[in-house]
């Protein structure tokens, strides 16, 4: 018998209902897709791209590394913003431009520079390199001097001078930024070769650059020597400026330092004179390179103006606003410092006495608010007086000076604030038995000085005077001095 149902399993089923997709699932999804594309995607793209071609301002070195130029700067005051490279994504997010900045007393070039490997572009220290020269339109080479770096990483940075090679310190830092200066000198229509050197003195970088702003000769006119200059009853004659240098090492290549010396007769109410004596205060170049690190002045520029002081020696008379005494003051036993607080003006020159001490290790403190500007640290050096070892170290703290000194004379620590490259300070000295006390002066830093007394056993006391000197100054416009013959190396 036929049945009219139908079978529960011949039933068809019934139609599911469709639920939306949860909006999340998609915000995650997309999210791991793009972090597996930088993940994976980005760095497989990178190392299957074509290698990149090098820029202007970089060179392929012999040795596989890259050596970028990150700037050029002109001046007295030097400023890099340099951005330095991410090693990872949040450094990325969070990357940003470092400044970093040096000063000189002239206006100098300064050469940035970085170095890379070729491959991954990391940064790599710069223990290969001695030196870089400049070639200027004579086609001389002009060396670099004063190296500088800078150390940075993800957690700071520093920065100091010191020779080369420089090596890094991989612990904390990941970038490295050198740089050098270079004095004035005459360009092709502003552009340069720029040749840097490795440790075997070898050219593995030469770079054609254009100089930011380069210098303007001046047309001095050139006086025939010897010349004369007045200055009231005073008169200079300069004979001659002799030249002559030394043989240095530097990264194991040897340099000439030059120095000069004016040959002078200095007269007064128009005889020469023994009361006073000409030193040499600054030679300049018609580029405006001075003598300030003995290699930058250019013996092809036509004119020197050489800057000469003419001042009294020890040996004269001086006016009595220029002295300031002292008379018995009784010499401290051994190991003992005695404390001084006595301030005197002379001759633009505010002199402030700190300490009269004995032979022997002594110690004293005293406020020096003229010092302040120097900032909290603390310095060590040695030396000799009188053919015996001294040892000073001094520090400080806010407007406070504390030093230290060891030897085997007797000393005066005194400030001496404005002195110019025009004054003098000199300290003369007697004892109680009417002898004449030798004197020697020593520095401690800035303008904080000691003058160490020669005496005898049976001393008991000393009568001081104190003279500050300013002198004059002089000016001649000369054609650079003939060089020397050249020495051999040693």
């Amino acid at each position: 018998m036929k049945s009219d149902a139908t079978s529960v399993l011949e039933q068809p089923p019934a139609p599911r209902e469709k639920r939306p997709l949860n909006p999340w699932l998609l915000v995650f999804i997309t999210i791991g897709m793009f972090l597996t594309l930088v993940i994976i995607g980005l760095p497989l793209l990178a190392l299957l791209a074509p290698k990149q071609t090098l820029r202007d301002n970089e060179f392929l070195m012999p040795d596989g590394k890259v050596l970028r130029i990150e700037g050029l700067t002109w001046g007295k005051t030097h400023r890099l913003d340099f951005e330095r490279p991410s090693s990872g994504f949040w450094e990325y997010l969070h990357r940003g431009r470092t400044p970093i900045q040096r000063g000189s007393g002239q206006d100098q070039l300064m050469v940035w520079m970085t170095c890379h490997d070729a491959q991954t572009g990391r940064s790599l220290d710069f223990d290969w390199w001695a030196g870089s020269v400049a070639i200027d339109s004579h086609g001389d080479e002009i060396p670099d001097h004063d190296v500088y770096h800078s150390q940075m990483g993800p957690h700071g940075s520093s920065s100091g001078g010191g020779g080369r090679p420089f090596r890094a310190d991989r612990g904390v830092y990941d970038t490295w930024v050198v740089s050098s200066f270079l004095p004035a000198f005459r360009t092709d229509q502003g552009r340069f070769k720029l040749q840097v050197k490795n440790l075997a003195g070898e050219v593995v970088a030469t770079f054609e650059l254009t100089h930011p702003s380069p210098p303007t000769a001046q047309t001095w006119p050139a006086e025939e020597l010897p010349a004369t200059k007045s200055n009231g009853d005073l008169a200079v004659a300069l004979q001659r400026l002799n030249a002559n240098f030394h043989w240095a090492t530097s990264n194991g290549e040897k340099l000439k330092y030059w120095y000069y010396s004016p040959e002078t007769v200095v007269s007064e109410n128009g005889q020469p004179t023994t009361d006073w004596s000409a030193s040499l205060l600054e030679v300049t170049d018609s580029l405006g390179n001075q003598n300030y690190n003995m290699r930058s002045l250019s013996i092809r520029e036509p004119t020197w103006k050489v800057r000469l002081a003419a001042c009294r020696v020890q040996t004269s008379k001086f006016a009595v606003a220029e002295t300031w005494s002292f008379a018995e003051m009784p010499l401290p036993e051994k190991d003992t410092a005695l404390p001084r607080s006595d301030t005197q003006s002379i001759s633009g020159v505010t002199v402030t006495l700190i300490a009269l001490a004995g032979l022997g290790k002594t110690s004293y403190s005293i406020a020096t608010p003229g010092l302040s500007r120097y900032g909290n640290f603390s310095s060590s050096s040695g030396g000799t007086a009188f053919g015996s070892s001294t040892k000073i170290e001094s520090k400080r703290n806010g407007s406070t000076s504390t030093s230290t000194v060891e030897a085997n004379w007797p000393h005066l620590t005194l400030e001496s604030t404005g002195l110019s490259p025009l004054h003098r300070l000199y300290l003369l000295a007697k004892d109680d038995q009417g002898r004449d006390v030798p004197t020697q002066q020593t520095y401690h830093y800035g303008e904080l000085q000691s003058f160490f007394f020669k005496t005898e056993p049976d001393a008991k006391s000393l009568t001081l005077t104190i003279i500050v000197h300013k002198g004059h100054e002089f000016e001649f416009f000369i054609k650079p001095p003939e060089l020397p013959e050249d020495k051999p190396m040693p």
